[in-house]
């Protein structure tokens, strides 16, 4: 059962006070904060983390052992806002692959598997941002993107970076991400606080236990 509003607002008061206001000129994925995440890396295992990935009917080639546990983190946070599994609606019984790749190319998510590029000392297969960020276009895709434009028509956009108005579907991910790894940026943004936090209304009420979000707010 979600908190009552007026609990949250007691929240968001008492926190935003000791709290600098959040927007990033970049995508998210290349600063510290979004790229940590919620949930510590080095609280997860290898063998916690490869559990978690095949639970979302994922699999990951090519990385390495952080890189796994980069992903695990970022997923288990997720699944905590969940009470659980996040349904995406994968099909395949063999599940959706994660590719990491050295490169300097673009990453996303493609028809059946997300690419991601490590951008040599970028090291972005090591941000939990950067596979928050491709897994909200799975989930988008499986239908969320018009559900999130219906809930944001005639707000405009959440400016958690300026990456955050490329197109709808990358709002759609940029926010997501700032939600799940960094909810500060969406509660306390500067630019466009009105649409943020529409924009955090949505995913709160989206995830089965999104009040749990606050634990990530410091």
């Amino acid at each position: 059962m979600k908190k009552p509003l007026l609990v949250f607002a007691t929240l968001l008061i008492t926190s935003s006070m000791s709290l600098m206001a959040k927007s990033y000129t970049y995508s998210l994925k290349n600063y510290d904060g979004p790229s940590r995440g919620c949930y510590p890396v080095n609280k997860i295992s290898l063998k916690e983390a490869r559990d978690i990935i095949a639970s979302q009917q994922l699999k990951i080639t090519g990385a390495t052992d952080m890189e796994v546990r980069t992903l695990g983190a970022g997923l288990t946070w997720i699944q905590y806002l969940n009470n659980g599994v996040l349904k995406t609606g994968i099909p395949s019984r063999r599940g959706y692959e994660i590719r990491i790749k050295n490169g300097d190319g673009s990453s996303g998510q493609r028809a059946d598997h997300i690419l991601i590029q490590r951008q040599g000392k970028k090291a972005h297969g090591l941000s939990v941002a950067q596979h928050v960020h491709e897994y909200a276009h799975l989930i988008g895709n499986n239908g969320v993107y018009a559900k999130y434009r219906a809930h944001m028509k005639g707000h405009g956009y959440c400016m958690v970076s300026n990456y955050a108005d490329n197109n709808n579907n990358e709002q759609f991910a940029e926010v997501f991400t700032g939600f799940v790894t960094e909810p500060v940026t969406l509660l306390n943004n500067n630019r466009t606080p009105k649409a943020c936090q529409r924009a955090f209304d949505f995913f709160i009420n989206w995830f089965d236990a999104g009040d749990k979000v606050y634990e990530c707010v410091e």
